[in-house]
């Protein structure tokens, strides 16, 4: 397998955070990072506003196990909208696309 560092799902500041969090699901289940290093690449990868929050988070509770799943329950807490919000932000989403 190829490393893993180089397709890490990026979170910023425009991306959809429910397209990200799916991301992470299948990079999880394919990456060859080990698992307890998983958060803080993913951290290292990010920028904007979910750098700044992500940071802020004490870097010894991620280096477990279960770390990337700590993480995301924590920019859970500050990103994930409700599904009236979510709804809005994909149709916003479809009606920006361009090819």
């Amino acid at each position: 397998m190829t490393s893993s560092y180089k397709s890490i799902p990026v979170l910023t500041e425009d991306t959809v955070y429910s397209s990200w969090k799916k991301e992470i699901a299948f990079w999880k289940h394919a990456t060859n990072v080990d698992p307890t290093k998983r958060a803080h690449t993913v951290i290292l990868a990010m920028t904007g506003k979910p750098r700044t929050v992500a940071v802020q988070l004490n870097p010894e509770t991620l280096a477990v196990e279960g770390g990337l799943e700590l993480l995301v329950k924590e920019m859970d807490k500050l990103f994930l909208k409700d599904n009236t919000q979510q709804l809005f932000c994909a149709i916003d989403a479809f009606e920006k696309f361009k090819r």
